[in-house]
């Protein structure tokens, strides 16, 4: 079977589920979850969470007979990763400028920006589904983004511009000091995410590109290299990449977060070399490359998400995405290892034309699959990706 195959099949399941299906957050913020969940005391709250947060990990699919999920829902961003897709495939038709449309409705009212579909919590902060959420905002921002670049259409880049000073003018920032500020996830979230602050400094970027000079440039270019010194330097402080930094430290570290931070970074150096400091950043890149390699990708038998341990479809989209932007810059002995690893990885979580959520391993042995059907976790990222390598010329058989 070869990876355009795959990509066909993906393109079929979206179809006849209109865009609709199941989500970890569906699950985890279903009516029976936060009932069992729930506590007035903060501290056991906690503890109830990541119990069944741990026991909904163990069970996989199996957790159905247990928690009634939110309905199936259409999500932002697998939407937008749907469409990135048939735009790298020069394959946008008719029906997907009208999905271009339903997308506009998901708007918070009101406003240029987006919010997550399910109402969820973040640092015991409720986030509802009429809160900015930069992630979630970005991803429309981006896809618009790319639009402008492919049809050069002014109804693309106004939207991108709205979005994006719409943004700046909502979403708070953290100052560390006068030379380092992290963008926020949300508006109502203080919760200093370096992903969340290098897409948000990542759209400054495009739009500084987009527009040249006008009268946003010199606050905006202000902006990014602050946002930029504060990852930059949190990274090189505690010489590793963690989910968070000061002062709301998350020390988690897993392969898609990492992948994010890794393909933004690239981003800003292509589109803001004008004005940053590529050099410094290009070495940045290649350190945080090497060890992304080194954590997910040269060890064990399979792409992972963490060291060692579950093979997942959502940071195999990620791994995928990875090799396709950096595949010149991965050393040659990697490389085929690399490949074999991604391929390896899809023959264990493909089936039926889709992708089951995860498999996790013991001693490089899948021992429990978790068999979940995630419509913008699993499905969208996969699809995105495999979109991705195929047009970079790995249209290859799988062994």
């Amino acid at each position: 079977m070869k990876m355009l195959e795959i990509y066909n099949n993906l393109l079929f399941y979206f179809k006849i589920h209109n865009h609709e299906g199941l989500d970890p957050s569906s699950i985890t913020n279903s009516t029976k979850f936060l009932t069992l969940t729930y506590s007035k005391y903060y501290l056991i709250a906690r503890l109830k969470t990541s119990f069944y947060s741990r026991l909904f990990n163990f069970l996989g699919h199996r957790v159905l007979f247990i928690f009634e999920p939110i309905e199936n829902l259409s999500f932002t961003k697998g939407i937008c990763l749907y469409l990135m897709a048939k735009l790298n495939m020069d394959d946008f038709n008719t029906d997907d400028f009208n999905l271009l449309n339903e997308l506009d409705k998901k708007r918070i009212q009101g406003t240029s920006l987006f919010a997550h579909d399910v109402e969820y919590c973040i640092r015991s902060k409720t986030i509802t589904k009429s809160t900015p959420n930069v992630v979630t905002t970005y991803f429309v921002a981006d896809l618009y983004f790319q639009l402008y670049m492919k049809y050069k259409n002014s109804e693309y880049q106004i939207y991108f511009k709205d979005v994006v000073e719409n943004l700046v003018a909502t979403i708070p920032y953290f100052e560390k000091s006068a030379t380092e500020i992290c963008f926020q996830y949300t508006t109502v979230s203080k919760y200093h995410v370096h992903n969340a602050n290098l897409f948000f400094a990542e759209l400054l970027v495009k739009y500084i590109y987009m527009y040249k000079n006008n009268e946003n440039t010199t606050k905006y270019k202000k902006l990014i290299i602050r946002s930029l010194n504060y990852s930059l330097n949190d990274f090189k402080k505690t010489s590793t990449y963690f989910y968070a930094g000061e002062e709301t430290r998350n020390t988690q570290i897993d392969n898609y977060h990492t992948g994010y931070v890794l393909r933004s970074m690239e981003q800003i150096k292509k589109y803001g070399s004008d004005y940053i400091n590529i050099q410094n950043l290009d070495v940045e890149i290649g350190k945080l490359l090497s060890f992304y390699l080194n954590n997910f990708i040269i060890n064990g038998k399979y792409i992972y998400k963490y060291k060692l341990k579950t093979v997942e479809a959502h940071s195999l989209a990620e791994s995928i995405l990875i090799f396709s932007i950096f595949r010149d810059r991965i050393p040659e002995k990697t490389l085929h290892d690399y490949l074999n690893k991604i391929y390896k990885s899809i023959n264990l979580l493909y089936h039926g034309g889709k992708f089951i959520n995860k498999a996790t391993t013991f001693l490089g042995i899948p021992i429990i699959k978790d068999k979940l059907d995630y419509i913008r976790w699993s499905q969208a990222w996969m699809f995105y990706s495999i979109a991705c390598f195929v047009t970079q010329g790995m249209n290859r058989d799988i062994e």
